[in-house]
């Protein structure tokens, strides 16, 4: 992907965004409503007005495109994003809505945008990323992302469960060989007095999971089993469960948490853990104290 960069918006980039966003959205006014010029500049003026809901992109400090987003109670709007032609299919639209699907999921809020119903382009990007669409009219269509829901192990999701790992595993070069507890989460973690935790989409699919195991006579615990679906990586979800249970690890008292990190194929759990303040004491072992 190429490097860029995201800053706030200045009244300096009134011209160059009112442009970008003229070019894009031309073709479907045009056909549905007209082109009035002046009316278009009254309207995109009284948006600029708002300018800390603008941000530009810029790749070596060229001007690349803009992203206009509002924060609400509930979920975040991504109003626009718009990139010049040159910088497109390059993966900084997906890497910039990915932070913000990230974000979403952490803070728990929905992420909304809207498109025309003839941009395929765009409904076809945004449903590759996990959206939804929830409402549209005859000239919009408005899709969301709603992150993730964490529930204790139901056995209904059992077979979609053991999909999701061996996809996962599969993706990172790994013969998809399951280990013997994800055949029988009940025996080994729920009949122990443990717990283990299920991701799921909007669609109710798994898309992660996580469980731990109680270390018989101390206050400490093992991590096991922290997959997220291949295609939902870096959105937030790994995190979510991890907080989920570390909170109910602490709730039951316990005092540190211990993880097994695998292999060099697990490059990603060698990066993922420290972040959150695990750290290695033997090689591919790490530990955190709980506070």
């Amino acid at each position: 992907m190429m490097n860029y960069k995201l800053r706030a918006a200045k009244m300096a980039d009134h011209d160059l965004i009112y442009a970008l966003k003229s070019e894009s959205i031309r073709p479907y006014v045009e056909e549905i409503w007209g082109w009035d010029e002046e009316f278009q500049k009254k309207d995109f003026n009284r948006e600029f007005e708002l300018l800390e809901h603008f941000h530009v992109v810029e790749v070596n400090e060229i001007f690349a495109g803009f992203v206009q987003c509002f924060s609400h109670d509930r979920y975040i709007e991504i109003a626009e994003i718009d990139l010049i032609p040159q910088f497109r299919g390059m993966g900084i639209g997906s890497d910039i809505f990915k932070k913000m699907m990230t974000e979403g999921t952490l803070c728990h809020k929905i992420i909304r945008v809207g498109c025309f119903q003839k941009n395929l382009r765009a409904r076809n990007f945004y449903q590759r990323l996990g959206f939804v669409q929830f409402e549209g009219t005859d000239t919009h269509a408005l899709l969301q992302y709603e992150g993730c829901t964490i529930i204790p192990y139901n056995e209904r999701y059992r077979d979609d469960m053991i999909f999701m790992v061996l996809e996962a595993k599969n993706a990172l070069g790994r013969t998809p060989r399951l280990n013997e507890d994800l055949l029988d989460i009940q025996g080994h973690y729920l009949d122990r007095g443990d717990m283990f935790w299920l991701a799921l989409d909007a669609n109710d699919r798994v898309i992660g999971c996580i469980g731990f195991n109680s270390i018989p006579g101390t206050t400490e615990v093992t991590l096991h089993r922290l997959y997220v679906k291949f295609n939902r990586k870096r959105l937030g979800i790994g995190t979510t469960l991890l907080q989920t249970a570390e909170a109910y690890i602490r709730n039951q008292g316990k005092t540190a948490v211990y993880v097994h990190l695998g292999g060099k194929e697990y490059f990603e759990s060698h990066s993922f853990y420290p972040k959150h303040g695990y750290v290695e004491y033997k090689p591919s072992l790490m530990k955190k104290i709980l506070d």
